[in-house]
């Protein structure tokens, strides 16, 4: 499980980016705690249906 911070590092795309698309449900993610966690692989799939 990536932190929104981690995902940012990986994808390039700012956290902004990350956020909206947790809240439009394009990205899959559980917030724990206070925290955003997302899973490497739907990070992948989210990715892969930008390009």
């Amino acid at each position: 499980m990536l932190k929104l911070s981690e995902a940012q590092a990986l994808t390039g795309l700012s956290k902004g980016i990350l956020r909206t698309a947790i809240k439009e449900g394009k990205l899959k993610a559980e917030k724990i705690g206070s925290t955003w966690r997302i899973k490497r692989s739907d990070l992948d799939e989210f990715v892969a249906e930008l390009f």
